[in-house]
C-alpha cells in the first residue's frame, strides 16, 4: 500500500485521523445474514456489513434471537504477519499462531484483551453475541475506521468501505479527485486533440492509482 500513498495523502490520513472519534465501546445490538448493527457512545447507530470486515470465510451464525437476528455469530480471519527481523524458521502456521477471540454479554469487551503477533500465518476467531461490547473507532458521520480485536491488532473498516471511499483511504483523496477530473477530461471535445506524452501519462496514471487501490479493496487476503 505504501505505493500507493503520496507524502500528500498520507499527511491527509494523519490529519484525518487526529479528528476521529474513538468509541470506547460499540454494543452489538443485532447480528443479521448481511452484517453487525451496532449503538456507540453518543447514541450514534453504526452499521458494519460482513464484507468490511475482511472475513476470510463466511460467518458462522449460531441461534435464532428474534425474526431473521441470530443470538450469536463466529467470525474468522486469516492474516499474513512479517516481522522484517525473523528468518523463516520463525514462520508459524495453525495451532501455533491461531487465536480465540470471545465477546459476551457482561464481559468488557473482547478477551483475551491482548494477544502476541508472530510471523506467519494468524488464524484469528472471535465469538460474538448479541448484547456484547466490542472496540471500535469512528470517523466523523459515525462512519467505521477500526475494530480493535487484541492488542496489538486493529481490523481496518475503511479501506474495504464502498463509494470510492475505501479506495481513498488508500490512495488519498487527491488521487480520487484527479481520477474523477481526468474521466471528466476525457468526455470533452478537447480530448480529441493530439496530447502531450507527459500530459497522457498524468491522466492516465491517476486512473491506475485508484485502479490498485480499488483491486486491494476487494482482496480478503490481508497482509
Amino acid at each position: 500500500f505504501h505505493s500507493l500513498t503520496s507524502s500528500a495523502s498520507y499527511s491527509e490520513l494523519v490529519t484525518r485521523m487526529r479528528r476521529q472519534t474513538c468509541a470506547a465501546g460499540a454494543r452489538v445490538e443485532r447480528i443479521e445474514s448481511g452484517g453487525l448493527s451496532l449503538s456507540a457512545p453518543g447514541g450514534q447507530r453504526v452499521w458494519l456489513p460482513w464484507p468490511v470486515l475482511g472475513l476470510s470465510e463466511a460467518p458462522n451464525h449460531q441461534g435464532q434471537q428474534s425474526g431473521s437476528s441470530k443470538a450469536a455469530v463466529s467470525l474468522r480471519w486469516r492474516l499474513h504477519c512479517v516481522d522484517p527481523d525473523s528468518g523463516s524458521g520463525a514462520f508459524q502456521v495453525g495451532g501455533a499462531n491461531h487465536w480465540r477471540l470471545v465477546a459476551q454479554v457482561g464481559s468488557r469487551g473482547i478477551v483475551p484483551e491482548a494477544q502476541s503477533l508472530r510471523t506467519g500465518i494468524l488464524e484469528v476467531g472471535l465469538d460474538l453475541e448479541v448484547g456484547a461490547t466490542i472496540g471500535l473507532v469512528l470517523l466523523s458521520g459515525a462512519r467505521p475506521q477500526r475494530l480493535r480485536l487484541a492488542a496489538p491488532l486493529t481490523c481496518c473498516l475503511e479501506h474495504r468501505q464502498g463509494f470510492d471511499r475505501g479506495a481513498a483511504c488508500l490512495c488519498g483523496e487527491d488521487i480520487v479527485r484527479s481520477a474523477r477530473a481526468a474521466v471528466v477530461a476525457m468526455k470533452s471535445p478537447a480530448h480529441s486533440a493530439p496530447m502531450e506524452a507527459a500530459a497522457y501519462a498524468a491522466r492516465w496514471g491517476v486512473l491506475v492509482d485508484l485502479e490498485a487501490a480499488a483491486s486491494a479493496v476487494e482482496s480478503n487476503d490481508s497482509r
